[in-house]
């Protein structure tokens, strides 16, 4: 499976040799991993901060609850 890299503002995004990794043409949002793992173990929603299938596979699979 590919590896999506989602630019973010202040940090530069590295070009990648890599060909699993790709980075998506997307807006600058200020959203980061540590961003939805502190709403999930917080019981708090992720719902507009990833896509949909995202976040059924992270709530299905119980990531990041304590």
């Amino acid at each position: 499976y590919p590896i999506y890299v989602f630019p973010r503002p202040g940090f530069p995004v590295h070009t990648f040799v890599d060909s699993t990794i790709i980075t998506a043409d997307a807006p600058l949002l200020e959203i980061s991993s540590t961003l939805i793992r502190e709403l999930i173990v917080s019981g708090k929603s992720i719902r507009y901060f990833v896509p949909e299938p995202v976040e059924q596979q992270i709530l299905s699979q119980n990531y990041y609850r304590i």
